[in-house]
C-alpha cells in the first residue's frame, strides 16, 4: 500500500466488477459459447413431497425427434451422495421422494427446448405418503432432516429449578431463501485423457469438483471445476449447484 492510499476507513472503492456488472457487460455461464455438439439436459422433477418410486417410464420421451437418452439413478457410475456435510442426498431419487421438485431422472435433447418438452413425457409411478408440514409434527414422529444434536453446558435444569424467575414461550419463524442472480446452470465437458472440465455457477468450485467426482466413481484430480464468475449466490450456491453440475457431468 503506498502512501496516497493509507486513508482506507471511510473511503469509498469500486468492486471489481461493478463496472461489468452495471453495464451488462459481464459474461456469466449462460453466455459462454456451446462447442457444436453440445447436448442439453432437462430434469424431470417430483410433483409429490413424499413417496416411494415403484417405476420410471420413459419409453415415450424416447420416441420424441431430437431426445438422445433418459437417465435415471440407475445410470449413475459412482456414489449417489452429494451431501455437503452429512453424505445422504442422492443427485437422483433411486427408492424414495422426501420433497416437492426432486429430481428423479434427466432427458438429455439435442436443444434445451426439446429437452424441457420430453420431460412431461416419463411418467413415474409412485406409491404417495402424507408429508410433514409441521414442525411440532416432524418432532413427534422422530422426522429430522440430520441427527439430532446437543449442545450442553453444566446443568440447566437444575439452574432453572434454583432461578428466581423463569420465562417460557415459543418463536416461530418463517424460512427464507433469496432470489440467485444467476439461475442454476452447469456445463460439462469431456476430455480425450477420461477427465472432465465443469463449468458452475457456484461459490464452492471445489466443493462442486469433490461431488461431481462421487457421482462418476472417478479420482478428484480428473475434474477440473472452474467458475465464470462469484457473487450474488448468498451462500445458495455453495451446496446446490452441486447436483447440476453432477447431472450434467453424468
Amino acid at each position: 500500500m503506498n502512501q496516497k492510499n493509507e486513508h482506507i476507513v471511510g473511503s469509498s472503492f469500486l468492486h471489481d466488477s461493478s463496472i461489468l456488472h452495471v453495464t451488462g457487460e459481464a459474461n456469466y455461464l449462460d453466455d459462454i459459447f456451446n462447442r457444436e455438439d453440445t447436448l442439453h439436459a432437462a430434469i424431470v422433477l417430483s410433483k409429490h413431497p413424499n413417496a416411494k418410486i415403484l417405476n420410471i417410464d420413459y419409453s415415450e420421451a424416447l420416441k420424441i425427434n431430437g431426445v438422445i437418452r433418459v437417465l435415471t439413478s440407475n445410470d449413475i457410475p459412482g456414489n449417489n451422495k452429494i451431501g455437503p456435510i452429512i453424505h445422504d442426498e442422492p443427485a437422483l431419487a433411486d427408492k424414495n421422494i422426501s420433497y416437492l421438485g426432486q429430481p428423479v431422472a434427466i432427458v438429455i435433447a439435442k436443444s434445451h427446448k426439446i429437452a424441457n418438452q420430453a420431460t412431461s413425457k416419463v411418467k413415474l409411478l409412485v406409491e404417495v405418503f402424507d408429508p410433514i408440514f409441521d414442525l411440532e409434527d416432524a418432532h413427534n414422529k422422530k422426522s429430522y432432516v440430520v441427527p439430532e444434536m446437543k449442545i450442553l453446558r453444566g446443568n440447566p435444569k437444575k439452574m432453572f429449578e434454583k432461578a428466581e424467575n423463569v420465562l417460557s414461550g415459543e418463536l416461530k419463524i418463517g424460512g427464507q431463501d433469496h432470489f440467485y442472480l444467476e439461475g442454476q446452470i452447469a456445463c460439462a465437458i469431456p476430455n480425450d485423457d477420461g477427465s472432465y472440465t465443469i463449468w458452475s455457477s457456484t461459490q464452492h468450485p471445489t466443493e462442486v469438483q469433490h461431488g461431481v467426482a462421487n457421482i462418476l466413481g472417478l479420482p478428484s484430480s480428473k475434474i477440473e471445476s472452474k467458475v465464470r464468475r462469484l457473487g450474488g449466490g448468498f451462500g445458495g450456491k455453495e451446496s446446490q449447484p452441486t447436483i447440476y453440475a453432477s447431472l450434467a457431468a453424468l
